[in-house]
């Protein structure tokens, strides 16, 4: 397929994300997935940051995410508060894994 003049491919974006202030990795993946905390942890910490930085940032956004999202529904649109407490929890335990994995893979 070839290359119109208004058009960017995948490589050109990835590059320019990678090349900008803080080269990252994991950014033009996590971008193609739509995960936002991966962007914004690759925004905040740089390449190099420790274990405990990388997952208490990246666990934190995870759970804002994973689990802050579901209270509307028991405000608003009167949800059982047990079921949206069970959320929660499942919520902390993606987020701990979301942690773990950010802290592992991140740029050394």
């Amino acid at each position: 397929m070839e290359q119109g003049a208004g058009r960017l491919d995948d490589s050109a974006a990835e590059r320019a994300v990678v090349d900008g202030p803080e080269p990252i990795a994991l950014v033009p993946v996590l971008r193609r997935r739509r995960h936002h905390g991966g962007d914004i942890a690759g925004r905040a910490l740089p390449a190099g940051a420790r274990y405990l930085a990388v997952f208490r940032f990246a666990g934190a956004t995870a759970f804002y995410g994973y689990a802050l999202a579901l209270w509307q529904n028991t405000i608003w649109y009167k949800k059982n508060w047990m079921t949206t407490l069970k959320s929660n929890a499942d919520g902390l335990i993606y987020a701990l894994l979301t942690a773990g994995f950010f802290g592992w893979l991140w740029p050394r």
